[in-house]
């Protein structure tokens, strides 16, 4: 039970402390997935019930966040880890067990990481990776450690988004066209955080690449990848890196940054209708980095027509990862607070960001 996350807080580890927990997983050493996993039916009505029930809760995350349902994905988490501490199963039904443990791992640390409590999604994500071990889940051990890097990227540790990139890579060998695809744009966005530009540019159009040569045996649990998610995806890492530049007196590099990461995001899930669920989450992240964008090229008005969409969703989006872009936003627009624009829209931004605006 020692991988299980409880009630306390925990700090997020960086640097060797993170290395040493990932260096205990190697990945070379890991079978492909077990022909058990995707087997028939091994007469558990419980086991079939809880592997229907997980493509229901990774929808929970795109309509609303991960602060929203975090408390009930950890409780059917806490459940299966119950089932599967009990005595007398056979291999294959272990075997699945271990495998729904991994998935709802992954699920909670998502949805932790999206909430802004990162030690205890790196406790999921460390879960995840032992379950889907012990599975031979390679697919998913890929995924994981993609995830691992993508937060530390988000968190500014360009250093273990690298290194957590790297291993992913390595573990995604063999697996599904969609999870390869993912784990190099995750790469890619640790490459754009961390400044080494051309390796987000390998990583990122070999994402594309590989996506081209999806199959019949991608999971399920990869149902949200499309070419568009890689484009925005990159959007971001580029507006990332930008600002990055500017906050370093480096205007001209930042220049095609930005136009080169607006063109990409405004292809994306920004204008959504609120009436879209399966596209709230997204829209609000992608949409409020559309507007740290414009906000940064100086082109207030679509800075603020963005921020008001991207604002527009905090009353059914509970997700803190969105609400640090909206900060950064906040950050760059109260300089210009004379702007008619900006001097309009600054107000209902701030009450959001605080915390103060109605939520339905």
């Amino acid at each position: 039970m020692a991988g299980l996350v409880d009630r306390r807080q925990f700090l997020a580890v960086t640097g060797s402390a993170l290395a040493t927990v990932i260096d205990g997983y190697n990945p070379d050493t890991m079978d492909r997935l077990a022909s058990a996993l995707t087997g028939g039916k091994v007469g558990n009505p419980l086991l079939d019930q809880i592997e229907q029930s997980i493509p229901l809760l990774q929808r929970l995350d795109d309509a609303n966040g991960g602060g929203t349902h975090l408390t009930y994905v950890d409780a059917q988490f806490r459940a299966v880890a119950v089932v599967l501490r009990q005595a007398g199963h056979s291999g294959k039904i272990e075997s699945r067990l271990f495998a729904c443990l991994a998935e709802l791992g992954q699920l909670a640390g998502w949805m932790a990481f999206d909430a802004g409590v990162h030690g205890r999604a790196q406790r999921y994500f460390f879960t995840a990776l032992r379950m889907a071990a012990e599975a031979g889940y390679r697919s998913m051990a890929a995924h994981v450690l993609a995830d691992l890097a993508f937060q530390a990227a988000s968190c500014g540790e360009s250093g273990d988004a690298v290194a957590l990139g790297t291993a992913a890579q390595r573990a995604a060998v063999g697996v599904p066209a969609t999870v390869k695809a993912s784990v190099l744009s995750r790469a890619a966005y640790g490459y754009a955080v961390a400044g080494e530009l051309a390796a987000f540019e390998r990583a990122y159009k070999e994402g594309l690449h590989v996506l081209e040569q999806r199959g019949h045996d991608e999971p399920a649990w990869m149902y949200f990848l499309t070419p568009n998610h890689l484009d925005t995806q990159a959007g971001y890492a580029l507006t990332h890196a930008a600002k990055r530049a500017l906050d370093n007196g480096d205007r001209a590099a930042a220049r095609p940054l930005l136009i080169r990461g607006q063109q990409l995001l405004f292809t994306g899930a920004h204008n959504a209708s609120l009436s879209d669920e399966s596209q709230q989450r997204r829209a609000m992240f992608e949409g409020a980095w559309l507007a740290v964008a414009a906000a940064c090229r100086g082109d207030l008005e679509q800075a603020c027509t963005e921020g008001q969409r991207a604002v527009a969703r905090a009353t059914t989006v509970t997700s803190a990862r969105s609400m640090d872009v909206l900060r950064t936003l906040h950050v760059r627009l109260r300089r210009r607070g004379q702007n008619e624009y900006v001097s309009d829209f600054l107000p209902v931004l701030a009450a959001t960001i605080n915390g103060t605006a109605v939520r339905h």
